[in-house]
């Protein structure tokens, strides 16, 4: 079924006051899990707004909230927080994509903002999003980076989704791709490993590791490619 996603031609970097209905057309469709770090100063876990109740705890650090995001409230990540939610879908069975609305703080090595646990299967888990120091975007999905060139300025806020295509896999064809801002900016032909495990925000699966320095306003995850 072909779905029209809007979100992926907004461009980000003019006035936020003229997306309020950013939120909407997430929600109507349908997403899986959606983190809009709206919570009160001080708390300890992040809702889902999907109404599938697949919340988030804070294992390490703490999640800063504050109101300066684009949408109401965002989550400031200090480089020493990560969060572990109750979302636990397998990437390699089918088609999945994940969008993100992040402003990163801090240039240096490689920090993951959504990565993948094993789980009890014995799964491998993977860092969906990371980024790099030199201002692109890695994703480690099939164990293979897949980069952007240099995209992103520090302290400006910036949109991308991820999408894979679990039946290009079997056709040779592309099955990972990025979207910074609306376009098209990387690809690649991996295969998504099997994982069992809880869905991360913030830090490298383990949680110890690679952890984010920015702030995350809105994060939603779909078990279905978003349409080009």
């Amino acid at each position: 079924k072909a779905r029209i996603f809007l979100s992926t031609i907004i461009p980000l970097l003019i006035s936020p006051g003229l997306y309020a209905d950013y939120p909407d057309t997430i929600l109507n469709d349908a997403p899986i899990a959606y983190y809009r770090f709206e919570e009160p100063v001080g708390a300890t876990a992040i809702s889902d707004s999907s109404g599938n109740d697949l919340s988030g705890t804070v294992t390490a650090g703490a999640v800063t909230f504050e109101t300066d995001g684009l949408f109401g409230n965002e989550g400031a990540f200090g480089g020493d927080t990560s969060i572990l939610t109750a979302l636990a879908f397998d990437p390699s069975v089918g088609d999945f994509s994940i969008e993100a609305i992040i402003n990163p703080t801090t240039l240096a090595g490689t920090q993951v903002f959504v990565a993948n646990q094993d789980g009890a299967g014995g799964g491998l888990g993977r860092s969906a999003l990371i980024t790099l120091a030199e201002g692109g975007f890695r994703s480690f999905i099939g164990g293979v980076a897949t980069d952007t060139a240099p995209v992103f300025q520090l302290d400006t806020w910036i949109h991308l989704i991820l999408t894979y295509d679990r039946s290009a896999a079997d056709l040779g064809e592309d099955t990972i791709r990025l979207y910074v801002e609306g376009e098209l900016l990387a690809s690649s032909t991996v295969v998504a490993e099997f994982a069992d495990g809880g869905w991360v925000i913030g830090s490298h699966k383990l949680q110890d590791n690679s952890f984010f320095n920015g702030q995350i306003d809105e994060l939603s995850f779909w078990d279905f490619r978003l349409d080009d």
